[in-house]
């Protein structure tokens, strides 16, 4: 439980860092959530390399950014905090899936 609990505070302190970023205010517009999953993104890549050297960071692109905040909004094209936790948990099953397929091709 302890781990879970680490775990939640360091994606709180993640989301502050994230929201601060990209200028964040009440809510965000795409370009913003392309800043804050960048920034994200980073900062996993880096936690990611400490563990086995991968592709490292790929930078959010804006079709992406937009198309996770089309499936995220809870009400019209911008995010709200709650919104952007569920882009980021998002973005993360992409980017594993991405980096396993990266990890194979490697393999061979």
């Amino acid at each position: 439980a302890p781990r879970r609990y680490r775990d939640f505070v360091q994606q709180r302190d993640l989301i502050k860092k994230c929201w601060t970023a990209c200028r964040g205010g009440a809510r965000i517009d795409a370009s913003q959530l392309q800043t804050a999953l960048t920034v994200a993104e980073r900062k996993f890549a880096a936690d990611r390399e400490r563990r086995h050297p991968s592709s490292g960071a790929q930078d959010v692109d804006e079709a992406t950014a937009a198309d996770i905040l089309g499936r995220v909004a809870s009400d019209g094209d911008t995010l709200d905090r709650n919104d952007f936790l569920h882009a980021l948990v998002l973005w993360r099953s992409t980017a594993r899936a991405r980096d396993r397929c990266v990890r194979n091709e490697s393999a061979c």
